[in-house]
């Protein structure tokens, strides 16, 4: 469309690595550059502990979850088919609960499907799944389905509806309140998710945890930014690595968003790949919540008091 006779400006699409990340979602990583694969590190007297199902799943970037305590309310994010959550179960104990989160349905059913033989060969049962974003953990995306299930879309004034509901669902019935977590976990997650959404995820995994809570990331670091023509690949950041990050670049987003405290705790000693001078490397990053006296309020009502989800909780195994 021309207006008075102008040519309007070229405009590139935005580059969204999601659909790729979503078609390949659970499969292994390509091992490193020297032929081995990457893993979590889980000691084998815990796998040991679950059922086979998951134990094949492992493919983490180190054991982000090692100082968890017994009774840590924890949040799994990216949860995928539930090995981490699983593992997240088990050191927490009874008295603790881990809620698994993941944009991907497919598997949120897979690591429901396994929850009750995680809480059989535990004993007991502290597990829950959902379907949502990260950057967006007041949007229970299964709900939104369930409305557009019973409202297709068939016009602009759909869309406008559509955003309607997404408010009201934030609103009046948000998926994981401020303030109810004691720990919050990432395993070769945060770095799939968008560039331009890092700020906002940053911010609203500070805002489901306490005063005080602890993010615990496992991922990819790369020792500089990553070349254009893996930076700008999808498959590349389906495989976890084209969207590693740089330290500082995620150290300056956690400590916008009320970080402080942050180390590196665990770093790799071989690289996973390498491309002319940049490399990327396996780390466990630790930040802790910042305590404000603006968060000192009392907080919403749910689990014990402190934790806010929708659904009931799992009942525990006899």
């Amino acid at each position: 469309m021309t207006v008075r006779g102008h040519a309007p400006a070229a405009r590139e699409l935005r580059f969204d690595p999601e659909p790729a990340i979503l078609a390949r979602a659970g499969e292994p990583l390509p091992p490193r550059d020297d032929g081995q694969p990457l893993s979590s590190g889980y000691p084998a007297a815990l796998l040991e502990k679950l059922p086979e199902s998951l134990r094949a799943l492992d493919r983490g970037c180190g054991d982000a979850g090692a100082s968890l305590r017994e009774g840590d309310v924890v949040i799994d994010l990216g949860c995928g088919a539930g090995l981490c959550s699983a593992v997240c179960a088990a050191r927490v104990g009874a008295k603790g609960h881990v809620i698994g989160i993941d944009f991907n349905g497919r598997l949120v059913e897979a690591a429901r499907d396994a929850s009750a033989d995680v809480g059989q060969a535990l004993g007991y049962r502290n597990l829950q799944f959902h379907r949502a974003r990260v950057q967006d953990l007041t949007l229970d995306l299964e709900s939104l389905d369930a409305w557009l299930g019973e409202r297709p879309l068939g016009s602009v004034d759909d869309l406008v509806q559509l955003d309607v509901e997404c408010d009201r669902l934030r609103l009046e019935e948000p998926l994981l309140s401020a303030r109810g977590a004691d720990v919050a976990l990432a395993n070769l997650t945060l770095s799939q998710v968008r560039l331009e959404d890092r700020a906002v995820m940053a911010r609203e995994v500070a805002r489901v945890l306490r005063p005080g809570g602890r993010l615990l990331i496992a991922d990819l670091f790369a020792s500089a930014p990553l070349p254009q023509p893996v930076r700008g690949d999808a498959a590349r950041w389906a495989e976890g690595v084209g969207g590693a990050f740089v330290e500082a670049e995620l150290r300056a987003a956690l400590e916008a968003a009320g970080f402080t405290a942050i180390e590196v705790t665990w770093r790799a000693d071989t690289p996973y790949r390498s491309w002319q001078e940049v490399s990327l490397r396996a780390q466990v990053l630790q930040a802790v919540r910042d305590e404000s006296p603006a968060e000192t309020q009392p907080l919403s009502r749910g689990w014990r008091g402190r934790l806010e989800v929708r659904v009931p909780l799992l009942a525990g195994v006899d």
